[in-house]
């Protein structure tokens, strides 16, 4: 009913801009009247902040907020004895001007020791710097955003050594499976008009262009520190012609290879004051074969099933729901509509079980870790509740993200004074 609603709305702009206002004149005194009653249960213990059906621990450096970020990279090590991190002083609280973060990793038999090896002020509070494993035979390798030669950049790092082995005059949005390639976008233009997801040091030189000409999705080669823009962001309007939003800001965001690499997911995405569109597209790493998913309704989180299916939590014809696409074809099944129709953060953990979340739910603002089987089954490990202050630009999601032998999951939550990680043994 909710979707059906929502869809109305989108479609009827002035009403949608009327509903907004509405919303938002009255969502503060919801909020505060529910902040109020849940402290109160939750101080008589008749609702729990936590419940975790399995053994686990708190990662939580002891006098920052700890967090990783996206729920699309693993901070767990191949070998299964460290867990990636980042620690900063501040929390609930939207970024107005760069702030330092640490990086660095917990040995997962110390979940209160936190090792500093770096710094960045390259990060934000959905996706935090990008920190991820650096896909190669050296374990003890990273890789993770942060400014170079007065722009953005990246950098490779040893966490042994804490030396950097490379710097990159690029920042990396993903990286494929040699390490040899990375895909890229304007993580300015990205934070300008997506609050959260993208980079605020440095001016967005695109701010006045709506469809630029030279900007969109770039590859990145690693060992040339080069990058080439295979997509931009006027081919992509031109492309999707048939989407007309007058006035509209395009952008892109969740850049995403295959598992082989072949393939590059991406958004585009439009937004007005009053709309936004957000379409999925796969092409090659030349920007060939470009393919517009889902008939080019809206999309909203995302995994690659293998190198030729993707799963979105989407716009189907069955409302919004998980649907399972085939890649350059416009084949797609439903597999949750009836089961599970609430948003989250998906990722495959084999061919048949997907490892998931709920964006907090209801009065007590609940997010749920769940197990959904392609056969309709769904098991819950955990439930959280997240203080209702977190949202918006700041929120903190789950982002469920498991080890190589799936064996544990790991989950950002603000639960009890802070950001921290929560690591479950499954």
């Amino acid at each position: 009913m909710l979707n059906k609603i929502e869809i109305f709305l989108r479609n009827n702009p002035i009403l949608f801009k009327f509903a907004r206002t509405i919303h938002s004149l009255f969502r503060p005194v919801y909020n505060g009247i529910k902040n109020v009653i849940n402290k109160i249960l939750r101080q008589c213990r008749i609702k729990k902040v936590l419940q975790i059906s399995c053994p686990y621990k708190v990662y939580q450096s002891s006098d920052k907020h700890t967090f990783f970020g996206y729920y699309d990279k693993s901070p767990f090590s191949k070998n299964g004895k460290f867990l990636l991190a980042m620690t900063v002083d501040i929390d609930n609280q939207p970024l107005k001007d760069p702030c330092v973060a640490n990086i660095g990793y917990f040995d997962l038999n110390t979940p209160d020791i936190f090792v500093n090896i770096g710094l960045t002020t390259t990060w934000c509070w959905q996706q935090g710097a990008r920190l991820m494993w650096f896909p190669s035979n050296e374990s003890q390798l990273i890789l993770y955003n942060k400014p170079i030669n007065g722009s953005f950049g990246s950098v490779i790092q040893d966490i042994e050594t804490k030396q950097t082995v490379r710097k990159m005059n690029f920042p990396v949005y993903d990286i494929e499976q040699t390490g040899r390639f990375a895909a890229t976008l304007n993580f300015g233009r990205l934070a300008r008009l997506r609050p959260g997801y993208g980079y605020i040091n440095f001016p967005d030189i695109t701010k006045d262009v709506k469809i630029p000409e030279n900007d969109g999705v770039w590859i990145c080669d690693i060992q040339q520190n080069k990058k080439e823009l295979i997509l931009s962001m006027d081919r992509l309007a031109r492309y999707n012609k048939n989407e007309t939003i007058p006035d509209g800001n395009h952008y892109v965001n969740h850049l995403c290879f295959n598992p082989e690499g072949s393939r590059l997911l991406f958004f585009h995405i439009i937004v007005t004051k009053t709309i936004r569109r957000t379409m999925a597209f796969t092409c090659d790493l030349d920007g060939e074969n470009l393919v517009l998913l889902n008939d080019g309704r809206n999309v909203s989180h995302y995994t690659w099933k293998n190198n030729d299916e993707l799963l979105f939590f989407s716009e189907g014809e069955k409302g919004y729901a998980y649907y399972l696409h085939k890649d350059h074809t416009a084949q797609y099944s439903d597999i949750s509509s009836k089961i599970l129709i609430n948003d989250g953060h998906p990722s495959f953990v084999n061919p048949y079980t997907i490892l998931t979340d709920t964006c907090p739910l209801g009065f007590f603002h609940e997010q749920k870790l769940l197990f959904l089987t392609l056969s309709g089954k769904i098991s819950k490990i955990a439930m959280f509740y997240s203080p209702f202050s977190y949202q918006g630009e700041i929120r903190c999601d789950l982002h469920p993200r498991y080890d190589a032998n799936l064996n544990k999951v790991c989950v950002d939550t603000p639960i009890s004074k802070g950001r921290k990680m929560i690591v479950i043994d499954i």
